[in-house]
């Protein structure tokens, strides 16, 4: 869960805003003054994804170890390039 802390631009207040549903966009009124606002958010990424190479069919178990959102890595068969993303996709 991500929590940012925004000011609200009329009147100022200074509010927490909780990510709890993981949204890559979160719209609520101000308490106050009841302003709409919007606050975007990081999309989660993954842990672990599966992928299939390309090229020789492999499937690979790739994890995200240094917490980023995307790796590229070559195919250990095959050695062709592959370039996996950790995003994880927006439920709507």
């Amino acid at each position: 869960m991500e929590i940012k802390r925004v000011a609200c631009p009329k009147c100022n207040v200074i509010l927490e805003v909780a990510n709890n549903k993981n949204e890559p966009l979160k719209r609520f009124a101000c308490p106050r003054c009841s302003t709409r606002l919007m606050v975007r958010f990081n999309p989660p990424l993954l842990d672990k994804v599966r992928v299939k190479c390309p090229d020789c069919g492999s499937v690979l178990r790739v994890h995200n170890r240094a917490n980023k959102p995307y790796r590229q890595f070559g195919c250990p068969v095959c050695k062709t390039e592959i370039r996996v993303s950790f995003i994880a996709p927006v439920e709507q």
